[in-house]
């Protein structure tokens, strides 16, 4: 749990949807560095997920290993990074001088590792938090941890403030959950929202609150919307009236 997101890990995922995508994987060398099979990886996953839409809009994948996501700040730590491949936007992107774009009309991110390399559990939360804070897909953003043969993972907002990570056995099902995922990104964007208080209708107080007479039916009001917002702290906002103190107490949360 962190910055209060709860973490759900599901099992991973052993389902094989085509035993002949292992044909179609990358064969990373010996010593190929992750730069060097960028190239590559991209055209496997150009040709695995596209055509794919967006809220209508048709999306491309593109280089963004140079650009810097926003920072991540909790607990008196802060941490910045960055990512490899970004699936947005494929008219805007396109376009000359649009590069510094690519995060805010984008709606997943792919980091790439080589063979050797290990998938890294934080760098890929750190990525999807940062990422939703910038792209216009809000929490309806997914990240992809890959080196497009053996390693398959998504990461992704199940609530809002929920973030589900999904091993997967087979590339194949784990680029259709991706492609599915980018596909509700607007949708699901409108549906992670935190849960709307309750509002305090006028009728509750007094219309004169500074009237000694009112003061304490509208501490009682105040301390009773309170309680049903709060639950866990009922005890302590309910017994908030003081009537010998003039002015009325102060209220604080």
């Amino acid at each position: 749990r962190a910055k209060g997101i709860a973490l759900n890990m599901l099992p991973v995922c052993t389902d094989v949807l085509d035993d002949a995508f292992s044909d179609r994987l990358y064969k990373w060398g010996d010593n190929e560095q992750e730069k060097e099979g960028q190239p590559g990886c991209q055209a496997i996953l150009q040709r695995e997920l596209l055509p794919l839409k967006s809220d209508g809009e048709n999306l491309g994948i593109f280089d963004v290993r140079s650009l810097a996501l926003p920072e991540v700040h909790g607990e008196k730590q802060k941490s910045n990074g960055y990512s490899d491949l970004a699936i947005g936007n494929l008219a805007t992107l396109s376009l000359p001088d649009t590069r510094d774009f690519s995060f805010g009309l984008s709606a997943a991110l792919i980091e790439l590792k080589t063979a050797k390399a290990p998938l890294k559990h934080g760098q890929l939360l750190l990525q999807l938090i940062s990422f939703s804070s910038i792209s216009n897909a809000e929490q309806g953003v997914v990240v992809l941890g890959t080196d497009c043969a053996t390693k398959w993972r998504l990461v992704y907002f199940t609530k809002f403030n929920e973030i589900t990570i999904q091993q997967y056995v087979c590339g194949k099902k784990c680029l259709d959950d991706l492609s599915s995922l980018i596909e509700s990104s607007a949708e699901r964007k409108r549906s992670l929202v935190p849960s709307s208080l309750p509002s305090i209708e006028e009728t509750q107080f007094p219309e004169d609150a500074e009237d000694p007479a009112h003061s304490s039916a509208y501490l009682n009001a105040v301390a009773h919307h309170l309680a049903g917002l709060f639950p866990s702290e009922r005890e302590d906002l309910l017994p908030m009236v003081d009537e010998n103190r003039n002015p009325p107490p102060m209220i604080y949360l």
